[in-house]
């Protein structure tokens, strides 16, 4: 995923984070997983009941987004049928 993500790009999801940020502080940390002390940090902080981890996967890449963004805007492609549609796209 690409870093930093602007909350529009995410469509309905980003309208339900940014709800969720106006009550919180949302920060990206990347972790090497690797070493003992990144393993103890990532242990220390899964334990604080106030904290909570998205799930990259759960994040639509960029492209994804973007077509999100499209069809909320009603910028698609209406066809009549797949040979119109086909016709369209080429």
């Amino acid at each position: 995923m690409n870093f930093p993500v602007k909350i529009e790009e995410l469509g309905e999801y980003g309208k339900k984070m940014s709800n969720f940020a106006k009550k919180s502080i949302m920060a990206i940390i990347e972790v090497n997983e690797q070493s003992k002390s990144a393993k103890a940090f990532l242990k220390f902080v899964r334990e604080l009941s106030f904290v909570s981890f998205l799930d990259e996967s759960e994040i639509p890449n960029r492209k994804t987004r973007k077509a999100i963004l499209d069809s909320e805007n009603g910028k698609t492609i209406k066809c009549n049928d797949f040979e119109d549609y086909l016709k369209k796209v080429r």
